[in-house]
């Protein structure tokens, strides 16, 4: 990404971070219209980063993952729900479930590939058929979401990094794309806040410092992820997020992503909050300079 488009995707998170803080959102929530215009702006940074992403895979000439490496994660994963899926047999004198599942990481990568998709396949069946028990074997939704997307990359790579040219001229494309929507977005934005500039002056203020373009060319996003439901994996919507140590709060979007800019490198405590939900507590959140932290989010039903 150029340096002018990452000004821009760091302003466009922090207008994002900005309408989505408590006094913000108390404002604009009688809003329909304000309201989808900041669902909207949340799917373009999503688009953005997205491309960002394969943009940054394609740029060394090779595909983000070999074949070999994509089955290399996809058996890993699959020996731990396997695994967890023998104990529960052997707990439940399920012989016929146990001779299925007993096999680990260095079996399944000798196994043809064709051979080891399909044992994947079967894993991921019986972890979904099984998902509440296994939460008691440390398995939980979010592992087989994951464990589905292994399977995908595995079946959908190539033997041999190829058609890289192709597939980065493609993400460029989109990234540029996602930028000018972004900034049509936010002109919508520029327009609506004018309305509030006697009526809510410090929201008004507030909006004009976030529309500001950072001024250095890195990625001022510091952590990030995704919040869904323990047992269903439903992406949760307006979840407070609070950094402890600062007391930077945000809320996740329609689609249960949330952001965090600028945090200083350490350590940090998060927790995260929804009404019907069990508080969450995630300690020891490294960020590192330059670098963005990605942290899945869990919550469980009370």
């Amino acid at each position: 990404m150029k340096d002018t488009q990452t000004r821009k995707l760091n302003m466009g998170v922090a207008v994002l971070e900005g309408l989505n803080d408590t006094d913000s959102d108390a404002i604009i929530s009688g809003n329909p219209n304000a309201v989808a215009k900041r669902t909207l702006l949340e799917t373009n940074l999503s688009d953005i980063e997205k491309a960002d992403e394969a943009q940054q895979a394609t740029s060394s000439g090779g595909e983000a993952i070999t074949k070999q490496e994509a089955k290399h994660n996809m058996a890993d994963q699959a020996d731990v729900i396997a695994q967890a899926l023998c104990s529960f047999a052997l707990d439940n004198n399920n012989h016929t479930l146990y001779g299925q599942m007993n096999k680990h990481a260095p079996a399944i990568e000798s196994m043809k590939d064709v051979d080891a998709a399909s044992f994947a396949h079967l894993v991921l069946q019986n972890g979904n058929d099984n998902s509440t028990p296994l939460l008691g074997y440390n398995v939980t939704a979010l592992m087989l979401t994951g464990f589905a997307t292994a399977i995908q990359t595995f079946e959908g790579a190539d033997a041999a990094p190829r058609n890289a040219q192709g597939q980065h001229h493609t993400a460029t494309t989109n990234v540029s794309v996602g930028i000018t929507a972004m900034m049509t977005t936010l002109k919508w934005w520029d327009h609506f806040m004018a309305t509030y500039r006697v009526t809510q002056h410090d929201f008004y203020t507030n909006y004009l410092t976030w529309r500001k373009v950072l001024d250095i060319g890195v990625r001022h996003i510091s952590v990030r992820g995704l919040i869904i439901d323990s047992i269903t994996s439903t992406p949760l919507y307006t979840v407070k997020a609070t950094v402890v140590e600062t007391g930077a709060v945000t809320k996740s979007g329609k689609t249960g992503k949330f952001r965090f800019l600028s945090l200083k490198p350490g350590v940090y405590t998060l927790t995260f909050e929804l009404k019907g939900y069990q508080t969450l507590t995630i300690p020891n959140v490294s960020i590192i300079e330059g670098k963005i932290t990605e942290l899945p989010v869990s919550l469980v039903k009370l």
